[in-house]
């Protein structure tokens, strides 16, 4: 099984830093226009699925794959407890029923019918979800941060404490997940900038965060864009800014060749982003 024959076969993904949440109210609101975007670019996560994380919270290298629902953990966001992602699925296919019971109807309503993106039909009849194969992307400690188009994990949720995202989008095409991940640039610009300039951000790189870079058997790999030789990025950031980094997706069953790079030179060209490179 692979990822690229997969529901999901295309993932871009970048970093943001200098993100400021003024108040919960404006985390509430990024969050609620998340789910406007799933049901609109995304169609209902059916076509693309968007997560963001607390960059702090996660380490990389991050591992896209795809893996047996029995075969992994993860806490979903906004749920009490950690568990596999059969127990989850399993789950959420009895929340869809009940939904479709008591509108009484025989197929799942809008809102769950992401469910049907998964190959469930036979899981459906005999009730045992263990072997159905599932996107994943996992970091390097190995946690499951996401689950698309299930979940992402509690424990990278955004807070208001949040300065660093990590916005990774999975669909059915490219241009789809680059057009997703571009509205959510935008409307962090637009809304969680900070009002005074940050002098002398530092784009510091780790011995760690180039070791980590680690060969694996899994499909796609996502690597933080970084300088190798060390060197030290010092940039002036002017007031109204954010800083976006580049991810980079390499297939590491093709000698970890590139497939994508968000944001290249091509995005973010929109007169509204007034990008510096």
């Amino acid at each position: 099984h692979s990822v690229k024959s997969g529901p999901r076969p295309y993932i871009v993904a970048c970093t943001v830093h200098g993100v400021e949440f003024p108040s919960e109210a404006k985390l509430k609101a990024f969050l609620r226009a998340q789910e406007n975007w799933h049901r609109d670019i995304g169609q209902m996560r059916r076509h693309a699925t968007l997560a963001t994380h607390d960059l702090q919270s996660i380490r990389f290298p991050l591992v896209y794959t795809i893996k047996e629902a029995k075969s992994f953990l993860i806490h979903p966001l906004n749920r009490s407890v950690k568990g596999t992602g059969e127990a989850f699925l399993r789950q959420l296919v009895q929340e869809a029923n009940l939904d479709r019971k008591s509108r009484k109807q025989t197929k799942f309503s809008q809102i769950y019918r992401y469910l049907n993106v998964l190959d469930i039909e036979k899981a459906m009849v005999s009730n045992v979800f263990s072997d159905v194969m599932v996107p994943i992307v996992v970091d390097s400690t190995p946690v499951v941060i996401s689950v698309p188009p299930l979940t992402n994990s509690h424990d990278t949720r955004l807070t208001i404490n949040t300065h660093d995202i990590l916005i990774e989008v999975s669909g059915i095409n490219l241009p789809l997940c680059k057009q997703f991940a571009e509205l959510v640039i935008s409307w962090l610009l637009e809304n969680t900038c900070p009002t005074q300039s940050k002098k002398n951000y530092q784009d510091k790189l780790t011995t760690e965060e180039v070791n980590n870079a680690k060969t694996t058997t899994e499909q796609s790999q996502l690597v933080n864009e970084m300088d190798k030789n060390l060197t030290l990025k010092t940039v002036n950031v002017p007031p109204n800014s954010l800083v976006v980094r580049p991810i980079r997706v390499v297939d590491v069953d093709m000698d970890f060749n590139l497939c994508v790079m968000f944001p290249s030179r091509s995005d973010l060209t929109d007169s509204k982003f007034n990008t510096i490179r």
